[in-house]
């Protein structure tokens, strides 16, 4: 696998931050409603989620999330590798108002 992650911080328990190299010309949007919404195949196998409200992820071929599936909060980053050629599907949480998924996938290190 391609050196993704690169950490040249620590934090402060002396552990690594991770970043990414982002590939903005690939940023996705997801609307975040009451109904299950999914990417096009993405290509990037790191990608960074973050939503405007909280929500659930489901990622595969051919996903639907459910408020089941992985929970992420409102405004908080998070980092997930996943196979090229998945995609990821997004639905808000129950008590959440509408919102947007924006998801950044990272630029290999070849690219």
């Amino acid at each position: 696998m391609p050196d993704l992650i690169k950490t040249p911080l620590a934090g402060p328990n002396v552990e690594a931050l991770p970043f990414i190299q982002p590939n903005s010309a690939a940023d996705v949007t997801l609307a975040l409603t009451a109904t299950s919404a999914q990417t096009a195949v993405l290509t990037a196998v790191l990608v960074r989620v973050v939503a405007t409200v909280a929500c659930h992820l489901a990622i595969g071929a051919n996903p639907t999330a459910t408020t089941s599936n992985l929970y992420l909060p409102a405004n908080l980053p998070e980092y997930l590798l996943i196979d090229s050629g998945q995609k990821i599907a997004a639905v808000k949480a129950a008590a959440s108002l509408d919102g947007q998924l924006f998801i950044t996938p990272a630029l290999l290190a070849a690219q």
